[in-house]
């Protein structure tokens, strides 16, 4: 059975961030990624265990690429030039890069509770602060194909993004591997 969503997060050449803001120019994005930014492609993560129990992990990617529409953080664009492009940023927290903010519409990926509601709420933030505890997010990044990892809140310990091809993102518990996964993958 396949996963019914996992993404693909890409970048080229490098593996670190910086801790600065790249201002919004969407003519700098082009067809590739600048080494502080990246994009997430959703994907199927593949694999099994082999007689000693390790984990031989495989890559399925789709094209569809995570983006912002107005503040609707979703995957409905397949190609989508500089919209499917995110710095990695750093927050005023943090030694590592721990923020996103889509280079396109500048908003940055944040996640709030609503009253009354059972998970958290993912959407672009256009008030980037990189104070703001629900716009930092733990993630590895990783610099070979097959890697992946999962964007968990720091605001909402054990809550991941999730989305499904074509869908809005939303969050659910990490645990539930079916649509939360997010993969490093190079885009040209």
């Amino acid at each position: 059975m396949k996963s019914p969503a996992s993404f693909i997060f890409s970048a080229l050449g490098v593996v670190h961030c910086t801790n600065t803001t790249t201002p919004k120019n969407e003519s700098i994005v082009g067809n590739s990624f600048d080494p502080a930014h990246w994009g997430f492609q959703r994907a199927q993560q593949l694999g099994s265990r082999d007689q000693f129990g390790i984990w031989h992990d495989k890559i399925d990617a789709y094209s569809s690429w995570l983006t912002t529409w107005g503040t609707v953080v979703n995957t409905r664009c397949t190609s989508c030039g500089g919209g499917r492009s995110w710095h990695c940023m750093w927050s005023s927290e943090n030694s590592g890069a721990d923020m996103l903010r889509n280079v396109q519409d500048n908003l940055c990926l944040d996640a709030w509770m609503p009253p009354g509601a059972t998970f958290p709420k993912v959407y672009g933030n256009p008030n980037c602060d990189k104070k703001n505890i629900n716009q930092q997010w733990k993630y590895q990044l990783k610099d070979h194909y097959n890697a992946w990892t999962k964007i968990e809140s720091k605001a909402f310990p054990g809550m991941c993004v999730a989305v499904y091809t074509g869908k809005d993102a939303y969050m659910k518990p990490c645990i539930d591997a079916m649509d939360n996964e997010v993969i490093f993958h190079p885009v040209a």
